[in-house]
C-alpha cells in the first residue's frame, strides 16, 4: 500500500513538473490555488510527522514517518515553478519579495528540499533521535522561508 501511494505521488508530481511554467498571458488563479493546495498538503504532512516525532502516534517501524517524509520531498520538487512572475495577486500570502529576491527564494526552497531528503534518510536509518533532529531541521527551513516570503495572516 505504501509503495503504491509513493508511486502515485511520484507520478502526479512528475506530471505537474513536466508542465513547466504557464504562459504569461494565462490566468494565474489556477496556479495560485494549486500552490496553496501544495502548501496545505505540506502543512498536513508536517503536522502528522510532528505527532509521530512527539510519540503521540505509534510508528515502531517508522513506516508512517517515511510515507510523510517522502511525500514532502515530492511536494517540494519544482516548487519554485508554481510562483511564476505575475502570480502575486489575489487571495495569496506570497510576498512580492519572492519575485524581487528570486535567488534567495530559490535557495530557501532548495534548503527545505534538502532537509526533507535528509529526513527521509534519517527515517530509513530508524533512529528516533536522528528523525527528530532531521524533522526539526526541516521545520526550521520552512519557518525561515515563511518568515522571509509569506505575509502574516490577516485577522
Amino acid at each position: 500500500m505504501r509503495m503504491r501511494y509513493i508511486a502515485i505521488l511520484t507520478a502526479v508530481s512528475g506530471m505537474f513538473a513536466a508542465t513547466g511554467l504557464p504562459a504569461q498571458d494565462e490566468d494565474f488563479d489556477g496556479v495560485i490555488r494549486y500552490r496553496q493546495g501544495v502548501m496545505k498538503a505540506q502543512a498536513g504532512h508536517m503536522a502528522a510527522l510532528s505527532q509521530i516525532v512527539r510519540g503521540h502516534v505509534p510508528d515502531p517501524e517508522h513506516r508512517l514517518a517515511e510515507l510523510h517524509a517522502r511525500a514532502l520531498v515530492g511536494l517540494l520538487e519544482d516548487l519554485d515553478h508554481w510562483f511564476p512572475e505575475g502570480s502575486d495577486f489575489g487571495e495569496t500570502r506570497a510576498e512580492a519579495r519572492i519575485w524581487e529576491r528570486w535567488d534567495d527564494f530559490h535557495q530557501a526552497y532548495e534548503e527545505a528540499e534538502d532537509r526533507a531528503e535528509a529526513l527521509v534518510k534519517a527515517v530509513k536509518k530508524g533512529e528516533s533521535k536522528a528523525i527528530a533532529k532531521a524533522f526539526k531541521g526541516l521545520a526550521d527551513a520552512c519557518k525561515a522561508c515563511h518568515k522571509d516570503f509569506r505575509a502574516e495572516e490577516e485577522d
